[in-house]
């Protein structure tokens, strides 16, 4: 939804792949070709129709987005891991709702979830 990532399917393969193409993540599925894919709105749920009749729910997870001093990865749809890099510091940020977007713009550093935004 928020065009960070493409989905690409395959004859038993499912890939995830950035805006410049780059391979994120592939996965091998045993239900013959993937002939449909939809990104749910909170952009961290892929569902996928099989050419087998049957449909599969894929969490992307482990997103990730760093700076000079921070590495932050999304552990799961609601929390994020914010490393500091520089003092070793760990602190996880979780929030109510999903998490559909996160990252470093306007010397900030921005999460947005589905209905909400924090800076």
């Amino acid at each position: 939804m928020t065009g960070e990532y493409l989905a690409v399917g395959l004859f038993e393969t499912l890939k995830l792949c950035d805006k410049t193409g780059w391979t994120h993540c592939v996965s091998q599925v045993n239900h013959g070709s993937v002939l449909n894919v939809e990104w749910h709105r909170d952009s961290n749920t892929l569902y996928c129709g099989f050419g087998d009749g049957s449909v599969d729910c894929v969490a992307i997870l482990e997103k990730s987005v760093d700076n000079d001093t921070f590495h932050i990865v999304q552990m799961t749809s609601n929390l994020l891991q914010v490393n500091d890099v520089i003092h070793e510091i760990t602190e996880d940020l979780e929030f109510e709702q999903s998490v559909t977007l996160f990252e470093f713009a306007y010397k900030h550093f921005l999460v947005a979830t589905e209905t909400k935004m924090f800076i």
